[in-house]
């Protein structure tokens, strides 16, 4: 017959040991959760990034073709004569409700001044021409599209990334840029 303290005994040692398995079971079990979750959470990210990636793309390959256009519509202009104010502003606000996330589609003159566009101030015109994307421009006749660093916008004073195009004369000369205004919270 067994001694009732070593059956206690036995009991307590079986006790603790189906509780250790119990809690290595949990522990495993929580350690593959996490690493599930993980996993996861890894995929939304990149599959996040991704979609974040296409939509800036989608938005700065829009933001080059209206700048296409409205570039286009400028030198055509140019080799008629003189730019009309009233029928370029027009028609940039036409072409600026194509993109619903900029702040602005503007022009400047070979100076850096804006003189064109929807919000442009009477008066006094503002001056860009300290800014780098007007600078590269300016000084490189196949600079194309430039997407330069934020800025705060000196019209709208947002904070903003400028989106440009050189403007030619008919024999070649700088005539300024057009710029779109993409603010950076988007």
């Amino acid at each position: 017959m067994t001694h009732p303290l070593n059956f206690t005994k036995r009991m307590v040692i079986w006790i603790l040991l189906l509780n250790l398995l119990v809690i290595g079971l949990a522990v495993f079990a929580i350690h593959e959760d996490r690493l599930e979750h993980e996993r996861r959470a890894r995929a939304t990210a990149q599959n996040l990034a991704q979609l974040l990636a296409n939509d800036l793309g989608a938005v700065f390959g829009r933001s080059g073709l209206v700048l296409n256009i409205v570039v286009d519509e400028i030198e055509k202009q140019l080799v008629a004569g003189p730019v009309k104010r009233a029928r370029l502003d027009a028609y940039l606000s036409q072409q600026q409700s194509h993109l619903s996330e900029i702040i602005s589609l503007r022009v400047t003159d070979e100076n850096g001044l804006v003189r064109y566009g929807k919000g442009v101030p009477a008066g006094t015109p503002v001056d860009i021409s300290d800014r780098d994307h007007f600078i590269l421009q300016k000084g490189n006749p196949k600079a194309g599209l430039v997407i330069a660093k934020p800025v705060k916008a000196r019209i709208s004073k947002e904070w903003s990334i400028p989106v440009s195009r050189r403007i030619n004369r008919p024999n070649g000369d700088f005539a300024g840029v057009a710029y779109i205004n993409l603010p950076v919270g988007y």
